[in-house]
């Protein structure tokens, strides 16, 4: 949780700018979900219903990019139902990235408008630092990626360890779609798919 509040930036919607990542009461409850099925060494499987505006899209976008921030050979996917949405949850994880303080930032090896990847450079441990970093990952080859579902290539031939749905209720073609997607996150207890729509 603290990383959060440390170290990832948002949008303020009410007064513009950025502010770091405050965790609200819903925003909890879906990080408390996480950390118990991570304790009982379950890969992460959580369908949420959720109100509007929330901050439940920003919550599992936040939890996608520490995983691939502090993993290794990761690949997550952000799915949504519209173009806009897709590019504006992608558009948190720049955010994330670009204000990360640099000893924690990554060399980025990839930027488009639809993909991060990190790798290939040591990551410094700062003095200010109480997040435990092991100062020799080099390579991490983590990558974040995101498609919308109403495309017909959609997540075509990708396969992930890291699978964030959004406004599944949304998308014309779910059934389909999440038929090809879900089989290729492994049930492996390192792995994470979060469903979430009004």
């Amino acid at each position: 949780m603290s990383f959060f509040r440390e170290h990832l930036w948002i949008r303020h919607k009410q007064a513009g700018g950025l502010r770091l990542l405050e965790p609200n009461r819903t925003q909890l409850s879906v990080l408390s979900a996480i950390a118990e099925q991570e304790a009982e060494n379950a890969p992460v499987r959580i369908i949420c219903l959720k109100p509007r505006q929330t901050g439940i899209s920003t919550i599992t976008q936040a939890e996608v990019f520490r995983r691939i921030l502090f993993g290794r050979n990761l690949d997550a996917i952000t799915i949504a139902h519209d173009k806009a949405t897709s590019e504006r949850i992608f558009g948190m994880s720049k955010v994330f990235y670009e204000n990360l303080p640099d000893w924690l930032r990554p060399r980025l090896t990839k930027s488009n408008v639809r993909e991060l990847v990190f790798g290939g450079e040591e990551r410094r441990v700062g003095r200010k630092s109480h997040i435990p970093i092991d100062p020799t990952l080099r390579d991490a080859g983590c990558r974040i990626a995101v498609h919308t579902a109403g495309h017909k290539d959609a997540a075509a031939g990708t396969s992930a360890q890291i699978l964030h749905c959004s406004e599944v209720g949304r998308w014309e073609n779910a059934e389909e779609l999440l038929s090809a997607v879900e089989p290729t996150v492994p049930m492996i207890p390192e792995s994470m798919i979060i469903y979430e729509s009004t």
